[in-house]
């Protein structure tokens, strides 16, 4: 029912004026929201069929975080990660003992998908969106990783066209969402203007900066071990994950490829946006503030952008 009802964005949508477009993605988002609330909370109150798998040669593991505003929602996330076409061999929500002091207090909801395969881990540390990959890269580090965010609804085939794109290009972080970085006179634009969803960017290049909460899969050893760095992240890029993913892959000389036949626009789960960090990013500047002290710190060459 939910990859129906991208089915019939994408096609209503198609040709439309950008706000009709919009609004059509608000409208069926509503519905959409309606219909996964009763039929995933009923599948988590009964299913016990599991969403994980022992199969493959790599291990894959899905990870993700959360925090307090979200901990009530973030279950609808992790359904739709659980009925995947292809299933990876471990999920697991990372989050931090200073929001969460027992595992035990969590929601009821999430207890019970730990029966089903899920993995729940509290750290130590509260590194805000960084938790989704900074543990997962540390701990399992012969692994793919895939991120994802905990307030959307996922296709069943999201792990699926990152499985299809990594076969394609096995050395390339590949996403399901990114943006096209723009250079003027030798210097990175503004985040603002950036190319959105650069769908078109289906083939390795370093000018794709992943969003990495649509799905991203990271092979092994594809970014710098300055990516662990808890000093810099706090310094440079606390509120900016993607961008410091993007720095530290291209660091370790990683490029960055689009899978294909993905929704760019996701559902939001309702409820969940009331704390948004994509529109503090923006409003305040943070990407272009950690953009800077970036280059400022690694003096990358710009001309290694141009592919």
């Amino acid at each position: 029912m939910l990859d129906k009802m991208y089915d019939l964005l994408a096609n209503i949508s198609k040709g439309k004026p950008k706000k009709t477009q919009i609004k059509l993605y608000k409208y069926i988002g509503i519905i959409t929201n309606i219909y996964i609330r009763f039929r995933y909370t009923l599948k988590n109150r009964f299913s016990k069929k599991n969403g994980i798998t022992d199969n493959g040669e790599i291990e894959v593991i899905v990870s993700l975080t959360s925090f307090p505003a979200r901990i009530h929602t973030v279950f609808y996330a992790i359904e739709t990660l659980m009925n995947q076409t292809v299933k990876p061999n471990k999920i697991i929500l990372w989050l931090s003992k200073e929001q969460f002091s027992s595992i035990n207090h969590l929601p009821k909801t999430l207890l019970r998908q730990r029966k089903r395969g899920l993995e729940i881990y509290l750290v130590d540390d509260d590194l805000k969106g960084h938790k989704k990959y900074y543990y997962a890269f540390r701990t399992f580090p012969n692994s793919k990783i895939i991120t994802f965010d905990d307030d959307l609804l996922y296709p069943s085939y999201a792990i699926e066209r990152l499985i299809d794109k990594n076969k394609e290009y096995p050395n390339c972080v590949c996403c399901n969402r990114g943006h096209e970085i723009k250079i003027a006179d030798g210097k990175i634009c503004s985040y603002k203007e950036w190319v959105k969803e650069a769908i078109y960017l289906n083939t390795p290049t370093n000018c794709l900066c992943p969003t990495h909460g649509a799905g991203a899969l990271f092979p092994v050893n594809s970014v710098d071990n300055d990516v662990f760095c808890v000093e810099k992240i706090k310094k440079y890029v606390y509120y900016s994950d993607d961008i410091w993913l993007k720095a530290m892959a291209f660091k370790k000389g990683t490029k960055a490829v689009y899978t294909n036949d993905f929704p760019q626009w996701l559902f939001v789960i309702r409820g969940s946006q009331n704390v948004t960090l994509a529109q503090k990013n923006i409003n305040q500047n943070q990407n272009d503030f950690a953009i800077s002290l970036i280059m400022e710190e690694y003096k990358f060459n710009f001309k290694s952008f141009k592919d």
